[in-house]
Order: structure tokens, then sequence, then C-alpha cells
């Protein structure tokens, strides 16, 4: 038997942070292809891509459009360009006809500059981690810095996110079972308030 809804998210835990099959609203290139659900959880939860860490590959071929790495990491054209044009995407190339054109290799940092975006870091946070890693191994210190302290605000707005489910859950339990009963709505503020009009009134 599956826990409850609070039972999931009351922990504090990132890995207890369940969202209902129906409320199709983060797409798996959102979150970096992180897995947040357990196992035993998997048949009620959104269906998410195991984690891949970033490896870059080797291969510096300039060979697709934007267009076509946008339909790859499943963002807009727009993104793409926004993030080339903020100095976020190191070694895109381009074309006799001035065409952006990508490799393997620029899509991969393209797929982390998106997770590290999605995740909450700013443009200019990013731009910053980026120069670190051209600058070799003695930025590790500084740039692993970065991801433990947005791994850290990235948990907090998880656990804000649980809290907020939780508040949803009990308002729609609730409103289902007034439509259900046609009952009167006893927890809107507003009715407590016109009831103490009325008997000052009285």
């Amino acid at each position: 038997m599956l826990p409850t809804l609070k039972e999931r998210i009351g922990t504090g835990d990132s890995n207890a942070f369940v969202i209902p099959r129906e409320m199709k609203l983060i797409s798996s290139n959102s979150l970096c292809n992180i897995q947040l659900f357990p196992n035993n959880l998997a048949d009620s939860v959104l269906p998410m891509k195991a984690f891949i860490p970033f490896k870059p590959p080797f291969d510096y071929t300039p060979k697709y459009t934007v267009k076509e790495v946008a339909e790859m990491v499943e963002i807009s054209s727009y993104a793409v360009r926004y993030y080339d044009n903020s100095g976020l995407l190191p070694h895109v190339e381009r074309s006799g006809g001035n065409i952006r054109l990508f490799s393997e290799y620029s899509v991969s940092w393209l797929r982390l500059v998106h997770c590290l975006r999605a995740s909450g870091l700013t443009i200019e946070n990013i731009r910053h981690y980026i120069e670190l890693c051209q600058e070799g191994d003695f930025t590790i210190k500084e740039r692993a810095e970065i991801i433990f302290c947005q791994k850290k605000r990235l948990k907090q707005q998880i656990r804000d996110l649980q809290n907020q489910m939780i508040v949803l859950q009990d308002k729609e339990d609730y409103y289902k079972e007034v439509l259900d009963n046609n009952s009167r709505d006893t927890c809107n503020p507003a009715s407590f308030y016109h009831q103490e009009e009325e008997t000052v009134l009285d």
C-alpha cells in the first residue's frame, strides 16, 4: 500500500517529493534529469530519466542547428539563443551564412547550463561557473562551492513546495467533500466575516 501524500511529503526529505500523476507540470529536463523519487513509488509519480552525470563527449564537429538542439534538450529556440548570447555556451560555431552550429560537445554544455538555470542559479553565476570551468582544475574548490550552495537552496525550495502541496491537498479534499455532499462552506474566512456582521446588526 502506497503512503499517503502527507506521509510522503511530511518528512522534509527531498526523496519524498511526489507530484500526483495528473499534475504534469515538470519535464525531466527542467529538473536536470535528477531522479527525486524512490523506486518503490515509481507508479505514483511522473516518469523521470535516470540521472546521468555531466560528461562532455569529444565530438567537436559542428552539425546541429538551433532548432535541432532545442528539440534535443526540450527547450525553446529562444532559450538556446539567449544562453549563447549570454556567453554561457563555449565553442558554438557559425556557418558561412552566420548560422549557429552546435557539436555534441557544445550540446553537452547546453544541457548543463539549462540544468543550472532550471535549478535557480542566476545567469551571472552560471557565467562565472562556466568561466571557472574553462580556467582548469585549480578552480575546482570554487566551482564545488557554487554547486553545494545551489543544492542547499534547491532543497529548501523543495521543502517549501512540500508544505504548499500539503495545503493544496487538504483544500482539494475539503472541496471534494463539500461538492459531493452539497454542503455549506465552513472554511471560507469571508463567511465568518459576514456572520459577525449579521450578529452585530441583530
